[in-house]
């Protein structure tokens, strides 16, 4: 009766890791049907294929426009798709994978809230930000996978009503920004990137507002993700005007989730707004915060 028993347990698990293995194999399936679909230029294809919180437009006739353009000049190809992790959390199944892009090796997320039987991906991922991967692309993901992010939870971020993380910065001309002694001083924190098109597009904008309050205690500082501070000087700012006190940073440092993003700190260095992307809209909301201040 007991090697009946000890059978029957050991038939229960070798089932549940066939299965196991079936799951990663379905996950795979789709992950490279993702990266065929990118490679022939199938961008209703694999627009489909990305969750649902990538979706920048209700229409997703949109949607499609967006990627047709987004993939039509892009010559890279996707290969070596390679499954990292998988699990099983709740009513999901998760996967993590790595593959080569071009010439870079960048990784990316899947998740099927139907039991396998179809996946939907997150965009490559550069930086590992798990944060930001679980607000922007998969609001489900399970917090096992923090652990394959080094800054987890170590990243500066700003919180409408709380004291910011003190700083202290030095511009590209070498001109030194304490938050210690920006005490009493209004400040205007712009992250942005010189390969952020928007966040170009507004400099303009940006800069009438500076001009505008010349006359108020504000120090406006541009924050330059990723940027080179030599190239800033001899070959960006050269052909765009910016009335910002530039500062480069290390994008992966902050828990910001968009290019640009404003934030603007009052007299007691607390965040009082955040203002993400660039539009109209935007700039006159910070110039209306700017004026109460």
């Amino acid at each position: 009766m007991r090697h009946i028993t000890s059978l029957i347990i050991l038939l229960t698990l070798s089932n549940l890791l066939i299965g196991q293995e079936n799951f990663e194999e379905i996950a795979l399936y789709h992950a490279n049907a993702m990266a065929k679909a990118l490679n022939e230029k199938n961008y209703v294809g694999f627009a489909d294929y990305l969750t649902p919180e990538q979706y920048p437009f209700d229409d997703k006739t949109k949607h499609y426009q967006t990627w047709e353009k987004v993939l039509k000049n892009d010559t890279r190809m996707c290969s070596n798709v390679t499954l990292q992790r998988f699990g099983i959390f709740d009513s999901t199944q998760q996967a993590y994978f790595s593959c080569k892009y071009g010439k870079n090796n960048p990784s990316f997320f899947g998740i099927s809230v139907d039991s396998g039987k179809s996946w939907h991906f997150t965009q490559f991922i550069g930086d590992f930000n798990y944060e930001q991967i679980k607000k922007m692309m998969i609001h489900q993901l399970d917090s096992s996978f923090a652990d394959l992010d080094p800054n987890y939870n170590k990243r500066i971020s700003y919180k409408i009503g709380e004291q910011i993380t003190p700083f202290e910065y030095e511009d590209i001309n070498g001109n030194l920004f304490k938050s210690e002694e920006l005490k009493e001083k209004i400040i205007v924190l712009n992250f942005w990137s010189t390969s952020c098109g928007p966040c170009i597009k507004e400099m303009p904008q940006l800069n009438k507002i500076v001009e505008k309050m010349k006359e108020k205690d504000i120090v406006f500082i541009a924050l330059a993700s990723n940027d080179n501070k030599q190239n800033l000087k001899d070959n960006f700012l050269t052909k765009h005007k910016f009335l910002y006190q530039i500062v480069t940073i290390k994008g992966d440092d902050y828990n910001i989730n968009a290019l640009p993003t404003h934030i603007i700190i009052n007299r007691n260095q607390k965040v009082v707004g955040e203002y993400i992307g660039a539009s109209d809209e935007n700039l006159i909301k910070i110039e209306s915060l700017l004026n109460e201040l």
